[in-house]
């Protein structure tokens, strides 16, 4: 049994219908307060979230469009933090490389280097010795 004087805070977020069928979305927070005859009172807020959760579903319709370009066109994207050593990519690269995405992360140079032809990889790694690019600035 649920017993309010112990009971955590309650957060949802949940779909509200108005007439004429407008869908609005909520978020709300409510904590249980014990009185002293034993009811439960529930103290609460709710934030009107719509355009949040508008925005949210547009941005995952846009990232399965660009997941379904890169793989119908087979590329992939990636971007490479030279200065925290970190590779991150799209499931599409791991495709390309013939690699898992399950299996972690690509990894930055060396390990990414070594999937690429011996004389193409000298090149890249020249570049990214390359002091200018480097850093943020690019100076």
């Amino acid at each position: 049994m649920f017993d309010a004087a112990q009971g955590p805070t309650f957060e949802a977020d949940f779909r509200v219908v108005g007439a004429p069928g407008e869908e609005r979305w909520l978020r709300a927070w409510a904590t249980p307060v014990l009185q002293p005859d034993g009811n439960t009172l529930w103290n609460g807020v709710s934030v009107y979230i719509t355009e949040m959760v508008r925005a949210q579903e547009t941005l995952r319709e846009n990232e399965e469009r660009l997941r379904e370009a890169q793989h119908i066109a087979h590329m992939g994207d990636w971007h490479w933090d030279i200065l925290q050593n970190e590779l991150h990519c799209c499931h599409e690269l791991y495709a390309i490389f013939g690699l898992s995405p399950h299996a972690g992360p690509v990894p930055p140079e060396p390990g990414t280097v070594s999937l690429i032809d011996p004389e193409e990889s000298r090149t890249i790694q020249t570049l990214c010795r390359t002091p200018e690019l480097r850093t943020s600035s690019g100076s």
